[in-house]
Formats: C-alpha cells, structure tokens, sequence
C-alpha cells in the first residue's frame, strides 16, 4: 500500500469527545501489555466510547492487561517530584466508625464489604460502604431523582455540571483543610483549576468533584501483538507496509491451521458485542499510523493533521480490504460475527487466534502458555506509533460528595485518603505481603512467590477478593501509574518497578528483548523516533447536544457498513459498491457538521492546553 503526504493542515485536530478524552482518561496511557502480559485493569476502558459491552465490563477491567502495562520501571529517569503528598494516608482510624453509600458508573463487579480492600478502608478511614450496582440505568436513574447516594462517581461532564448547579453536590473548595491531598499537591494543581474554570463552571462556581487519572506518562498506545514463535518459524519477516504485514499474519497462520487442542486457528479471533462492533474493534488500527479517530474522523496524535476516514491519504479503506481479505479466504474465525467477548477470549487464550489487534488481548495467553511462545509486538517499517500524552487534568472521570451526605466528614476523611499513596499503593499494589514487601532500604521488590500471583491474579486475599478488588471500586483511580510513590521514590505501580523486568523468565519476552535490543516498547518508539500525543485531547467538550443525534447515527452507519464491507463483499466491485454507499450515508448523515464542530472545539482546546501544564515538582 502507498500511504500519501497530502493531508490536509489545519492548526485544529478533531475527535469525538468521548475518545479524545479517553486519550486522557484511559490513565496510564495506553501502554501495551507485552512486557507484563499479564491480566491488569484497564482505567481506560469505561471513558471511550468504544469500550467493551456491559457483559464484558467486569472481564476487561479485572483480568486483561491494562494499558500501564508495558510502560516498565525505569526508576531512574522519573520527572516527578517525591514529594506530592501532603498526606501519606498511612495512619490507621481510631475515631467512630462510619456507613456510606456510593454508586460508580464505571466501576467493575461489586465485592461488598467483606473483601480485603474494604478491610483496608475501614483500617485507614473508618468508612464502610454500602454500593449501589454501577448498572448504568440504575445510575441514570439516581440523577433523575436527585436522590444521590453519598459520595458518587461520574463519567460525563454535563452530569456533573447539572448535579452542581441543582446544589446536589458540595463544593469542595470549602473544605480545603480536610482535603490536603487535594488542595496541598502540586500535581494536581492544573487539574483542579481545569475542573474549576472549565467543567464546573456555569451557575456553580467552585470545585465539585475530585478529578482522577492524573499525573505522567510513559507508555505507548495501540501497539498490534502477533504470535512470537511462528513470527519467527517464517523467518522473522521486517513488513514494510499494511498489506505487508496482513500477509506475514497469513503466512503464520499457514504453518499453524490447529491450536494444541486440534481446534482450527485463525489470525483474528473477534466478537461484535462491543458498542462499535466491528468499528470499534477497527479503532485501534488508527493508532499504528499516527491517529487517533472517532468512527469517520481521524487525526494525527500530535494536532497537525486531520481527515475523514473517507480522504484517500488515510489508511482506512486499505485496512477494511485487507480484512476483507482475510475473512473472505478463512482468515477469521466464522463465528466473529456473533461471539460475544466473553466468548472470544478464552478461544484466544487457548491459542486459536495469532493476531491481536487490541495489545492487551495477548496477556492471557502469555501467562498460560510460557514455553517458547509469546504475544508480542511486532511493526510495519511505516507505523507511527505515538507515545502517550501526560494527563495534567485527569479524565472525564471524577468523584463528587453528595450535598445529602449523611456524614460529611467520613466522605472527606475517606476522599482525602483516596488521594493518598498509601491508598494506591493499595489499589494497584494489593496489600503488603500478598505481592510484595519492603527491602531493607525502603524500597518495594516482589515476595518470593509475588509474579506467580500477579500471573494467576485470581486467588483470594484476606477475607474475600481478589488482586484487582480494589481497581474495581471505581475502576478509575486518582493518578497514572507512573507517578512516583513518595515513600520509595519507585513508580506506584509494580509494573513499572526494575525488579518487575528483572524476574521476567517467560520466552516470549526475553526473545523479543534478544531480538530487538530493547527491554520496553516505549524504548522502541523512542527509538524509532515517535511523537508524543497532544494533551488537548482531554481538553475538548461535551459534543453540542444539537450534533448528538448526527453522530448518534454516524455511529450506527459505521457499525453497520464496517461489518458488511468486511463480510460480505466478495470481490472488488462488490466492495467498492459498499463503500461508496457507505461514503455517500455519512455524508447525507452530516458528518461534515461534526467535523466542523470538533475542529473548532480542538483549536479552542490546543490553547487551553498551554494554560493547564502537568506539575512535576513542588515549584
């Protein structure tokens, strides 16, 4: 395939409010799972519009590798400050004991109050929770009735200004002596002042929710996973292009028709339950060329270019052929069309599949399946991976205080905690002992037997749930998991400690290592000379209710004619029919209108991002 140069320059860039924000919002950036492979929480998944269905919430946000995953430790080379916190929440609560109730859009299967992490709160905070179900009707139904639970958490900004101006929630500015790791940390000065003057703002002036996602980035985003062995069974091949590099996955599937089981292979295992269906499982193929899209838009990560999915320059229409291709010649596994994801994975697990065109799909298989084999990443010569952008402001996703609150000063006592290092120690960590432990100089390593947990995640801790309990609380946490721990001067999050890439003992990792030279995909990147992404990403507003409708049905067109191009066109005039209807609806559509909007919106946002940098240091 011959990519083109002539995009068109605009100094705006233009993404639907949900993913743009998500750039941001997905926390740890989207970094890619192949070093850990392991099964982590994805922060990211519940604030993009292309997120996984309700049936598969509870699976993505608990078992797969998160988007941290890949970005490692490298301890030395931290840029923020050890010195955030004003509170290390590491005191245990002696006073009376207190009974709250929350409820979370977003969060993940609830465990009670009888798991470990709930111990943990009540130990620190004295705060037992009552949770309501995060079913997204019954949350719709709370801001109906204004019958707010007491603290509340929330995924769209126009809910939050709404709940604010209708007095429903506090204003956090007048408690700024109980809120010190709010109102006393540099690294979240850009995002409460965000929150303040752009998202709360209107009749309610103040701050009304505690934003979360915060802090730096070191990781890379939409990276493609193959199957490391027959990668190198077919001679270790160096693609230089798209259609280079779907036929490397069918010559790898060609020496490997059957899984250990007898079962059939196939490059793409897939599944159409996800709100983009096929589309959305599309999405991620922006990124391999610089881009960053919402169904019929796209644009270059760092803010210089933008198109329409239908502009010759893009590689959209390359890549619907080459999936074409494959399905048309048995490439796809016939029951993509139907599989739900929670059908599609453990077929993948077990070996079925030798592509994965989200990166975390591959972790699973990487812990089941450890003797030379491996998911790992592997590019085309013109892929533009980016690096992702810092989230000096946090995501859509936030955690307000009811006005009703029954006890206010158990939610504020809590709320502070939840900003605490010890908090998300805990979080991201589990509890000392279980994983890990201190060295004598301070410093977090592993227990003797803490990577084989952390593989395995599933076992339970303390009195009931597991390893990933507590990211399930809210799914959504106060900072990226780079940010440096103040008590150990280490990244948060164990994944991206030295000990982490030094117990690595699985193939497939230590043969990319061998083989490329480098121990991070992000290393790569560098190397390779990779951008950063734009921040104003997480800068843009709520899409103009007038354009809802519009993209509403943008969004079904995409859905449909995705899966039908990739399906059931049979030849080239067949397909050629299709996407021209396909053009010829969206325009008819107005997507025009939306694009104008988001190219407006992100000019407004590119010099928002100037006013709200992420802080590093106690300057």
């Amino acid at each position: 395939m011959r990519r083109r140069d002539h995009w068109k320059r605009i100094t705006a860039l233009v993404l639907s409010a949900a993913m743009a924000l998500g750039v941001a919002g997905c926390g740890n950036g989207n970094a890619d799972s192949q070093e850990s492979g392991s099964s982590s929480q994805s922060e990211e998944n519940s604030s993009v519009e292309s997120s996984s269905a309700e049936e598969s919430k509870e699976e993505s946000s608990s078992e797969e590798s998160s988007s941290e995953e890949e970005s490692g430790s490298d301890e030395g080379t931290a840029t923020n400050s050890v010195g955030w916190a004003a509170d290390l929440g590491d005191q245990e609560w002696t006073g009376d004991q207190a009974t709250l109730t929350l409820i979370s859009p977003y969060s993940g299967a609830l465990a009670g109050s009888t798991s470990w992490w709930e111990d943990e709160i009540r130990k620190y905070t004295g705060v037992t929770f009552e949770r309501e179900d995060g079913d997204k009707d019954k949350f719709s139904a709370i801001l109906t009735s204004g019958d707010f639970t007491d603290l509340i958490g929330f995924e769209k900004i126009d809910d939050v200004v709404a709940a604010a101006e209708a007095g429903k929630l506090i204003n956090l500015d007048d408690y700024k002596e109980q809120l010190p790791n709010l109102y006393q940390n540099p690294l979240m000065d850009s995002a409460m002042k965000f929150w303040r003057e752009q998202r709360c703002g209107g009749a309610a002036e103040g701050l009304y929710v505690g934003p979360l996602v915060v802090g730096n980035n070191d990781t890379t985003t939409d990276i493609p996973m193959v199957r490391y062995d027959l990668y190198e069974k077919i001679g270790s091949p160096k693609p230089a292009n798209l259609e280079e590099y779907f036929q490397m996955l069918k010559d790898m599937n060609d020496i490997n028709k059957t899984a250990a089981d007898g079962d059939p292979c196939y490059v793409i295992v897939g599944w159409n339950d996800w709100d983009q269906p096929f589309g959305g499982n599309l999405l991620p193929y922006y990124g391999w060329f610089g881009l960053s899209g919402s169904l019929t838009v796209v644009a270059k990560g760092d803010g210089s270019q933008v198109a329409s999915i239908f502009d010759e320059s893009v590689p959209f229409k390359e890549i619907m052929k080459q999936f074409n291709d494959l399905y048309n010649n048995g490439y796809v596994h016939p029951d993509s069309l139907t599989m739900s994801y929670g059908t599609a994975k453990p077929i993948f697990d077990e070996g079925h599949g030798i592509f994965t065109y989200v990166e975390w799909m591959g972790g699973k298989y990487n812990d089941i399946h450890t003797d030379e084999t491996g998911n790992m990443t592997v590019w085309a010569d013109d892929f533009e991976i980016y690096i992702n952008a810092d989230s000096p402001v946090g995501s859509v996703q936030c955690i307000g205080i009811s006005s009703d609150c029954k006890d206010l000063d158990a939610a504020l006592r809590f709320l502070n905690w939840y900003y605490s290092p010890t908090a998300y120690n805990l979080v991201k960590n589990g509890p000392e002992g279980y994983l890990w432990e201190y060295t004598d100089d301070g410093k977090q390593t592993f227990t003797a037997d803490g990577i084989e947990k952390y593989r395995t995640n599933r076992e339970e801790i303390g009195s009931g749930g597991d390893l990933f309990t507590a990211q399930q609380f809210l799914n959504a946490q106060p900072y990226t998991a780079y940010v440096i721990n103040p008590t150990t001067g280490q990244p948060l999050y164990h994944e991206y400690w030295d000990a982490f890439y030094e117990t690595e003992k699985r193939w497939g990792q230590l043969e990319w290592r061998r083989q490329t030279g480098f121990t991070r995909t992000v290393d790569m990147a560098v190397a390779k000379g990779a951008k950063t992404k734009s921040t104003a990403f997480s800068l843009l507003p709520s899409l103009d209710p007038d354009l809802e409708p519009v993209r509403g049905a943008l969004n079904s067109a995409f859905k449909s004619y995705t899966w039908k191009i990739a399906t059931e066109a049979k030849d080239e005039a067949e397909f050629e029919k299709l996407w021209t209807e396909f053009r010829e609806e969206c325009d008819a559509l107005g997507q025009e209108d939306v694009f104008n909007w988001y190219t407006e919106k992100f000019e407004e946002a590119q010099k928002l991002a100037e006013q709200y940098p992420l802080k590093t240091s106690w300057d």
